[in-house]
């Protein structure tokens, strides 16, 4: 047995994989028995790659049969697909926004360079957008958004920020305050209102 202790780990190794048994366990027992009692000369190295092999083997053969998480074939984007080929309604219930305006956000969101900061995600520009929309709008939680989306809840929330960092981008072009040196028409020309307003308009 100890001139075939390399092929002998192998065989070992394999079987494993195949099927964890109390047998291999057993096996192994018996050959870390042979090898301490045969020369340690001869066979410290096979007796040192054995012990690695032993201990790792059941935790590799553990991570072979972990179950995956986010495992439903109906992604976002597949999510997001229906809703741009369904009705304008149900769009505008499921992200509070209508076709056109989402189109054009999104290009909105490209010319502000937040999005290409970001060249290594493999979600695109509509579902972050669709992502935000949908945990923003529909104060969803990211544990939910990331179920609708099958994300990670990090992803969910690094796309939160993306389009947040782009929004607030274009804040300065969309987002003015009113001129306060000028009264509203809506106020100026309404008899009720005005008086009110009389001693403020004379102060300015």
């Amino acid at each position: 047995m100890t001139d075939n202790v390399e092929d002998f780990v192998e065989d070992v190794v394999e079987d494993v994989v195949e099927d964890v048994t109390e047998d291999y366990f057993d096996d192994c027992s018996m050959l870390l028995a042979d090898l301490a009692i045969a020369p340690q000369q001869a066979l410290h190295q096979q007796f040192e790659s054995f012990l690695h092999l032993y201990s790792i083997a059941p935790r590799s053969f553990s991570n072979m049969l972990k179950t995956p998480f986010r495992d439903s074939r109906y992604k976002g984007a597949d999510w997001l697909n229906e809703l741009f080929l369904g009705h304008e309604q149900r769009f505008y219930d499921a992200l509070r926004m209508d076709k056109p305006i989402f189109m054009l956000l999104c290009q909105k969101i490209i010319e502000t360079g937040a999005y290409s900061q970001h060249q290594r995600t493999k979600v695109s520009i509509e579902e972050s957008l669709g992502i935000f929309l949908h945990t923003i709008g529909m104060h969803e939680r990211h544990q939910n958004s990331a179920e609708r989306f099958q994300r990670s809840p990090e992803t969910i929330s690094r796309h939160v920020h993306i389009v947040v960092e782009a929004l607030c981008r274009m804040a300065p072009d969309y987002i003015r305050p009113p001129d306060f040196n000028k009264v509203p028409d809506f106020i100026q020309n309404n008899a009720q209102l005005i008086p009110y307003f009389k001693a403020s308009i004379v102060s300015c």
